[in-house]
This record gives C-alpha cells, structure tokens and sequence, in this order.
C-alpha cells in the first residue's frame, strides 16, 4: 500500500460558515503511488454534517493537477454520496506526486469548529491503493455573519462621523 502525505484542505466561500450554502474545498496532497486508470480518490469529510448527496448540492471538480500539470476533467467521473465525493480517473494513469482537486458544491449544514477529511487512493477493482490519510484540521464558524451583527453609532439624521460596525467572522488556512 503506498502512502498520501501532507493532507491540506482549504475551504473557501460559503462554508466557512454554518448554513446550506455550498463552498468550494481545496484538497492539497502528496501521492506516492500512481493513480491508475479506473483508479479513485475518495475524499471523505470526518463530521457529521457534511453533506455531498446529489438531493443537497451539485457537487464538482472545478479544477485538478498533479505536479501542476491539469487533469483534463473530461477524464474525472465525480459522484458523491453523504460525506464522500469520488473521483474516477477515467483517462490515463496519473503520476506519484501533488495533487491539487478543487471541489465545488460542498454543503456544511450544522457543524461548527474544527473538521478533518480522509483521502485514499483505490485501484479500478476497488482495493485499497493508499491511505486513508487526515487532513491537517480545517475550521468553520456557526455562521458567517452572527444575528445582530451590524450597528450604528448613531441613527439621529443630522449625525455626523456616523461609525457603521459590522460583526464577521473569517477562517484563514494558507496553503503550502
């Protein structure tokens, strides 16, 4: 069984926040095996909550490269199913080294905090090729904007020097 390494996942848009908002996620990974024709990557989100069902969101590889050269996406079957998302490489085999997926649609709809997701590799016949490994923890908020987060120093019309004070909350996680 080869080994994944390095296991970062970046979420961006409506995810850092609590809510049936899709997001994109960025998965960012070292491979040691190849990835075969007929082979999968199998992302699964560790909590609760995260839902990837078709009946939820529309989920997608907006993007995908391995040693920065693009996978061309005609060659990616994606489905998902609750907290995983499949990709089949339907073309040639893909090289050891670092992947770069781009999933899009993915749905938080209750969990706030720190969350992880697995990858592994599968062969077309289905065995386990590499991993399961964990992302390093990835964090969402309750919401993105709490209630009552906007107020004014003042609301008399003739104010002057009126602050306007909006409460957010953001989640930065830096690539490598």
């Amino acid at each position: 069984v080869g080994t994944l390494s390095g296991v970062i996942n970046t979420a961006s848009g409506a995810s850092l926040g609590v809510g049936a908002f899709p997001a994109t996620h960025i998965v960012d990974f070292t491979a040691a095996p190849i990835l075969p024709s007929g082979g999968t990557v199998r992302l699964t989100f560790n909590t609760a909550g995260f839902d990837t069902s078709p009946a939820n969101a529309n989920v997608n590889v907006v993007n995908w490269t391995v040693n920065g050269t693009a996978v061309p996406l005609l060659q990616t079957d994606v489905s998902a199913s609750g907290q995983q998302v499949t990709l089949r490489n339907s073309g040639a085999r893909l090289p050891a080294g670092r992947h770069v997926i781009s999933v899009g649609n993915i749905v938080n709809s209750s969990v706030a905090g720190p969350n992880t997701l697995s990858v592994r590799f599968l062969t077309a016949g289905g065995a386990l090729e590499a991993g399961p490994t964990d992302s390093s923890p990835f964090t969402t908020m309750s919401s993105p904007l709490a209630s009552g987060a906007t107020t004014l120093s003042s609301n008399v019309a003739s104010a002057t020097n009126v602050t306007y004070t909006i409460r957010f909350g953001t989640t930065l996680n830096f690539p490598r």
